[in-house]
């Protein structure tokens, strides 16, 4: 109950700071927009929840959790579409079969549950994708993610994966996170199954080459490589802040 009350006075406190000098009388114009958009907001889930389950729900969390889970099933198919190819006819992913649906549904929540999941899309379907992942479980890794980017084929050379890391560089830089890391694979013998695509992207991205692993993978008959690349996106201070996973966001 404490915590609770701590993060109110917080809140209280920035909203104080954002008011600035505008005049307390003035004040009450912009809160009115705000409270209306809250409105509207609160009765779309509301609206949304009684179309999935034909019932009212008991309270708005409900109605947030069972909108988010709904968002996510339609998403899921989107992605494994997207996804599918990459496991069939490459090696820029290292798993041998393609994922069920189910299962990939579970991926995106646990995910989502702590770490941005960002989607590209364009003409009302999903074209690419972008998310970061634990590096290491341990405690001490909680400011550096694992990040992935998956690209739509015949949506590529469009600036689709520029915008999607950008949009994910920020999101991270929100949370407190102060290291991105990619994991890339590369041919050891011939590159049909891979090309240096994703090393160049993320070269272009301002990440650098800072590990090199020999003969770290095996798929479709031949072993690749596998480099570490890293991006700096914040100060690495003697007292870094928490970082603030993606479910407190949402409280």
């Amino acid at each position: 109950m404490t915590e609770g009350k701590d993060l109110l006075q917080v809140l209280w406190s920035g909203a104080d700071v954002l008011r600035g000098k505008i005049d307390a009388n003035e004040y009450k114009t912009y809160l009115l927009g705000l409270v209306f958009y809250k409105y509207l907001s609160d009765s779309y889930l509301s609206k949304a929840y009684d179309l999935l389950n034909d019932e009212i729900p008991d309270d708005l969390q409900e109605a947030q959790k069972v909108y988010e889970e709904a968002m996510n099933s339609e998403d899921a198919e989107e992605l494994l579409e997207i996804y599918a190819p990459y496991v069939e006819n490459t090696a820029i992913t290292f798993e041998y079969d393609v994922p069920s649906k189910d299962e990939f549904e579970e991926r995106i929540k646990n995910i989502s549950a702590k770490y941005p999941y960002i989607k590209a899309v364009h003409e009302g379907k999903i074209v690419g994708y972008a998310y970061a992942a634990s590096f290491k479980d341990r405690r001490a890794y909680d400011w550096s993610v694992e990040t992935t980017i998956y690209v739509k084929n015949n949506c590529k050379r469009m600036g689709i994966g520029k915008v999607l890391y950008e949009v994910l560089e920020q999101e991270l830089k929100d949370m407190g996170i102060l290291n991105m890391n990619a994991c890339i694979a590369r041919p050891v013998q011939d590159g049909r199954y891979f090309n240096d695509d994703s090393i160049r992207f993320h070269d272009n991205m301002g990440f650098t080459e800072v590990g090199h692993f020999h003969n770290s993978g095996y798929k479709f008959g031949q072993w690749f490589d596998m480099i570490w690349m890293e991006k700096m996106i914040g100060e690495h201070n003697a007292n870094p802040h928490e970082v603030v996973w993606q479910q407190d966001f949402k409280l």
